[in-house]
């Protein structure tokens, strides 16, 4: 899982070598975007719509959850959480 993934670059990365990966990002235009990008290369991914501040739904369902320049987006207050 890519979190704040916009088009999904690690992402579309990881599903080129054969992984299973899904991209989630808060912006539905990011998500827009990024299902585009993964059908021009006909690579077959997931992509969530949600808030990377509340995730707990996705714990221990994934191997490897990774994000990229995302955390300085947040409040103070809200990265200790993340």
């Amino acid at each position: 899982m890519e979190i704040g993934a916009g088009t999904g670059t690690w992402a579309l990365s990881l599903a080129r070598e054969g992984f299973q990966v899904t991209v989630l990002d808060y912006s539905n235009e990011a998500i827009k975007l990024s299902r585009r990008i993964f059908k021009v290369f006909n690579i077959k991914a997931a992509f969530l719509n949600r808030n990377a501040l509340d995730l707990t739904e996705y714990e221990c369902k994934y191997n490897v959850i990774l994000s990229n320049r995302l955390v300085e987006h947040f409040y103070n207050k809200d990265r200790v959480g993340y």
